[in-house]
């Protein structure tokens, strides 16, 4: 059986029906190998993807909770010292 650029040619002429479909499992299987790498990529592709987002979002997240407290604490020292010095103009 000879093999000529992936294809396959019988010297013989036509092959007996076990060696069509030795040929043809062997096809499906190459086809299902693809497949399978295919998928691989693509479910490997969308993983990488979603960690990145998820991560993401988690970073923004953690800048606009900074953000409020820093605000929160500066709000509270102002309000602090507006109430020492209200003490200190009454005494």
């Amino acid at each position: 059986m000879a093999i000529i650029n992936g294809r396959y040619y019988s010297s013989v002429g036509q092959y007996s029906p076990y060696t069509s479909l030795q040929i043809q499992r062997y096809q499906a299987s190459q086809a299902n190998q693809k497949f399978l790498q295919t998928t691989t990529a693509v479910i490997d592709t969308m993983t990488t993807a979603n960690r990145n987002y998820v991560s993401g979002m988690g970073d923004i997240t953690a800048k606009i909770a900074i953000q409020r407290i820093q605000s929160e604490s500066a709000a509270s020292a102002a309000q602090a010292t507006n109430f020492l010095s209200a003490l200190n103009t009454v005494a």
